[in-house]
């Protein structure tokens, strides 16, 4: 315990943006009180990017880190890494030297998040110092379609919903979300559907660009349906589909540039992850069967 509070301690200055979407005012103001005041990091910037509702964050008795925090309305045109992209033009060159920690709020409400915040502080040090592109997060597995990472071949890959990317692997995200962000269909209708069909599997690949649509558009997709259910809103699932193609390809184009993937859920750490996520998705589940349960 000893040691990992030292490597704590040590701790770069680093950014952070946070995709907000469902998190209540209440519930968000007290994630904001509690990242700025937290002994895991030391933020420079905070950077909240609304996709959903905007409300202005009060975070009254904590002077001493107001200009700190920044808070804008997103474009949600690529979800969360529309979002991810929009806060870093909040960010100065000099503030993003150290890397930025990027997270949307799914992590506090369907995830261990401070568990994974926690075991995240312990390698941001030495991905920051590092000469190539990496991520630091937590992994999932290729399963169903998919058997491995249609760029780099890796089994796994870092979730978007809390991942940590040092200077070198922002240039990847910038120029990747750049490139969806110019294909991104603004006049989409039934009339130029097919197109649109053709420009995003030249844009994904055919190979993922067949499992984005078996996981999106099929009623039984899998084990991810659940997560990525979006209904049949032909332009919102172009949207998702461009979102989660980035998760993948970001983690695809750090490990074909000779960068490093830092899995914080393995080895010794591996079971512990498994246990918290599965017990913080059953009270989130019982939490929304009580709601839809209560009386209106």
């Amino acid at each position: 315990m000893k040691s990992r509070e030292m490597k704590i301690a040590c701790r770069p200055a680093i950014c952070l943006v946070l995709c907000h979407y469902y998190l209540s005012a209440k519930a968000l103001q007290d994630v904001v009180r509690r990242l700025l005041t937290s002994q895991l990091f030391d933020l420079r910037m905070l950077v909240v990017v609304h996709n959903g509702d905007y409300m202005e964050l009060n975070l009254e008795g904590l002077n001493d880190v107001m200009g700190r925090v920044s808070q804008v309305t997103g474009s949600n045109m690529l979800l969360d890494f529309s979002a991810f992209y929009e806060g870093l033009a909040f960010l100065k060159e000099g503030e993003m030297d150290s890397g930025v920690l990027f997270m949307n709020d799914s992590l506090f409400t369907k995830l261990p998040s401070w568990w994974i915040l926690r075991r995240l502080a312990c390698d941001l040090d030495y991905s920051e110092r590092l000469d190539v592109p990496c991520m630091v997060g937590f992994s999932a597995d290729y399963r169903f379609f998919l058997q491995n990472n249609p760029w780099s071949g890796a089994q796994s890959y870092i979730c978007s919903a809390c991942f940590f990317a040092n200077a070198k692997a922002i240039g990847l995200l910038r120029s990747l979300t750049e490139r969806c962000m110019a294909a991104f269909p603004n006049n989409y209708s039934e009339n130029n559907a097919e197109d649109v069909g053709l420009r995003l599997a030249e844009l994904i690949g055919t190979k993922f660009h067949s499992y984005l649509k078996l996981v999106l558009l099929t009623p039984t997709g899998g084990v991810w349906r659940p997560a990525l259910s979006i209904g049949h809103i032909p332009e919102m699932q172009i949207r998702k589909a461009l979102c989660f193609y980035l998760e993948h390809r970001l983690s695809g184009a750090i490990q074909l540039a000779d960068g490093g993937l830092i899995f914080i859920n393995r080895g010794k750490h591996r079971l512990g992850f498994a246990v918290r996520l599965y017990f913080t998705l059953f009270l989130w589940k019982m939490r929304t069967w009580v709601r839809m349960r209560s009386p209106i």
